[in-house]
């Protein structure tokens, strides 16, 4: 029989697990939004032209029709603050890595949330099996 001391620490370790896979499905929903965000701008690339219009953010949600002059040179961003010229092919070239690397953490995550999933359906029938017991005795 299990002790209320040992039940009450499944009890909190499936809390913990809960709150964990929470923080897991919200990690992985940001990396799909960037991995969907960053297919977006590939297509966008290959089929971007010079001067033929084409729509621009300017930020905040907002676009502007443009007609670009040379899309062989583009800024890509480093970091938040810093980004760097170069051309077209060294763009798709690093889109390329940027993706790689976001499926391999996505993949990373959703294997996490898998393993704590598995975890928390172990513990499930033990923790019901002690409510049970303490509600018929």
């Amino acid at each position: 029989m299990v002790s209320l001391k040992e039940a009450q620490e499944k009890i909190s370790r499936y809390q913990v697990l809960g709150e964990k896979l929470k923080m897991y499905d919200n990690r992985r929903q940001l990396l799909a939004a960037r991995l969907a965000e960053v297919d977006m701008c590939k297509s966008t690339l290959d089929e971007i032209e010079n001067d033929k219009e084409t729509i621009i953010p300017i930020g905040g949600g907002v676009f502007i029709k443009a007609i670009v002059k040379d899309v062989d040179k583009m800024i890509y961003m480093i970091s938040r603050d810093t980004g760097v010229e170069m051309d077209r092919q060294k763009v798709k070239e690093n889109i390329q890595k940027n993706k790689k690397t976001l499926e391999e953490a996505l993949g990373m995550i959703e294997n996490d949330m898998m393993k704590i999933q598995e975890e928390m359906m172990k513990l499930e029938p033990e923790i019901r099996s002690f409510i049970e017991k303490q509600q018929s005795g």
